[in-house]
């Protein structure tokens, strides 16, 4: 049974999934996106545990992210 649910957005296809690996070897259950808007989409209806923001993205940046994750409330 997976500990928690991590959800993964960065830029980098390749680096989505080696973290995906990696969180699922830890125990988690893993998404990876390198689109913001879905990465939002599934903060609001997947409810992730715990998140990974790649800081410097073409889109929006991770400060950016970090931000709006606050203004919702992110308890991840």
């Amino acid at each position: 049974m997976p500990t928690g649910r991590l959800l993964i957005l960065d830029d980098e296809p390749s680096v989505g999934e080696t973290f995906t690996y990696i969180g699922e070897d830890a125990g988690f259950e893993c998404r990876a996106t390198t689109s913001p808007t879905e990465f939002f989409a599934a903060v609001d209806t997947w409810a992730p545990t715990h998140i990974a923001v790649d800081l410097i993205m073409p889109e929006m940046d991770g400060v950016e992210v970090l931000r709006l994750l606050a203004e919702r409330r992110c308890d991840a």
